[in-house]
């Protein structure tokens, strides 16, 4: 018997909604006892429209796909039709024959799988509530209609956008707009509308798919502007003061992940070392936060209460990205759709673990592939050799405690398998091995202190 862990990207050019779409699967393949295998397999592919349930859409058999260290890439060309038929894929994976594994989240379609705009300047189908933040435009006049959910209405943008060439790598780019964050009580995020949040979702996916002129185009309409920094980078940065966030893209990524800073005012120094993992390991995506969770007083409608913005425990505030729906935070995680790694600060006594990490669920598990888990053991392992004397934590492992294990993170349920529009008050009933919820103590986190950042880093590469 054999398991896989797979993380899924989608590759290619800008494709109309009639055209196939080339979808890469990167994975491990691990032996039924967590070790990993090198050889040939034939690898069934079946994108289904549930979680658990119903016949695939769409399957197609690969053979001979070259595994080596555990891993192994393939590509299938998924039809467009497929990604009209469902509000969301997952995919199904058999190795050799055997068992068909947990099925793993595609992503909300149209994940750069369905166009959101139309890229010539003929009228598309009638606007609806369906179709909300739906656009075409037209390079010639430079003139975008945009759906609000009952009629088209036209953004004339003026001149072509320009894509500007930061002089700054990322990792500048990303600690200069850390460093300017408003912060608690400053009232300074403006949730989005609806519409909004389908314009950005629509930039997002252009962005993807390197087509760069209609995604500044459609971040202008928003408030945010496409650059590309000195490495290469794709930046969705804001250009007003709404407080939405940042966001990146890397083109050519080692590593099909999303690595995300909800709290990076609040957790002091997650945003920078999510940004600096981003940066070592080669992942596709990067967001962070644009205020410090506690920037606003009004709550958000989602589960949970926090004792973080003051005593009693109140709800979420709205600003609180980790915990809303209604954001670009959660907007970039549902397009991109990819293992996600949650960076998280917390308060280390000296009875506290040094870590603690969990899959977004406090369930217990035995696979010997699960990420968060090995994860764990790989991190105690470097930590005990720096010369800490407390160990890791894991959610998700049987003898340790259940501390800060993310079961009201809204990214978490959505990645678990939770329907997007479910996501801010329904709990996950089981975990993907897709998102991990990694809570780090302040030596974890802090260059020049006792244990060293690059030490997360060392196993996030040994692992993922």
């Amino acid at each position: 018997m054999h398991r896989a862990v797979v993380a899924i990207a989608v590759v290619g050019a800008w494709v109309s909604v009639a055209a196939a779409q080339p979808v890469a699967v990167q994975g491990r393949v691990l032996s039924a006892g967590g070790v990993a295998v090198d050889g040939q397999y034939d690898l069934t592919l079946a994108f289904y429209a549930d979680a658990s349930e119903g016949a695939p859409l769409y399957e197609e058999t690969l053979a001979g796909v070259q595994v080596a260290a555990g891993v192994f890439s393939a590509s299938v060309a998924l039809p467009a039709g497929v990604a009209l038929a469902a509000d969301e894929l997952w995919l199904g994976v058999t190795v050799a024959g055997e068992p068909e594994l947990a099925r793993t989240r595609v992503g909300a379609v149209p994940y750069a799988l369905v166009s959101r705009f139309q890229p010539a300047a003929e009228d598309p189908a009638a606007c609806s509530a369906a179709r909300l933040g739906a656009t075409y435009f037209n390079t010639t006049t430079q003139d975008v209609r945009v759906c609000d959910g009952v009629a088209w209405g036209a953004v004339t943008v003026g001149a072509a956008v320009v894509i500007p060439q930061s002089p700054d790598a990322f990792l500048k780019v990303a600690t200069d707009f850390i460093a300017s964050l408003p912060g608690k009580g400053s009232e300074a995020f403006v949730p989005p509308t609806a519409l909004e949040r389908a314009v950005f979702g629509a930039a997002v996916d252009a962005t993807l798919q390197e087509d760069l002129a209609h995604a500044a185009t459609l971040a202008k309409l928003v408030g945010y502007e496409l650059a590309l920094t000195a490495d290469d980078v794709r930046l969705l940065r804001p250009t007003d003061a709404n407080a939405r966030g940042l966001f990146a893209l890397r083109k050519s990524a080692t590593r099909a992940m999303l690595i995300a800073s909800p709290h990076p005012k609040y957790d002091g120094n997650t945003g920078l070392r999510g940004a600096e993992i981003f940066d070592a390991i080669g992942a596709r995506g990067y967001a962070v936060a644009g205020s410090h969770r506690c920037a606003n007083t009004t709550p958000t409608t989602c589960s949970g209460t926090t004792t973080a913005c003051g005593s009693p425990a109140k709800t979420y505030p709205n600003s609180d990205q980790a915990h809303t729906t209604l954001g670009f935070f959660q907007v970039f995680h549902a397009r991109l759709g990819l293992t996600t790694l949650q960076i998280h600060g917390m308060a280390s006594d000296a009875d506290d673990p040094e870590f603690s990490f969990s899959d977004g669920t406090s369930t217990n598990t035995a696979d010997p592939g699960h990420l968060g888990n090995l994860l764990t053991t790989d991190l105690e392992t470097r930590i005990a050799a720096a010369g800490s004397l407390k160990p890791g934590n894991s959610c998700n492992r049987a003898g340790d405690i259940n501390k800060l294990c993310g079961g009201t993170n809204v990214q978490g349920r959505l990645s678990n398998g939770v329907p997007a529009k479910d996501a801010c008050l329904t709990s996950a009933a089981a975990a993907t091995n897709t998102f991990f919820h990694l809570e780090l103590s302040k030596d974890l986190r802090t260059k020049g202190g006792t244990l060293e950042p690059t030490l997360l880093v060392e196993s996030i590469l040994a692992v993922f």
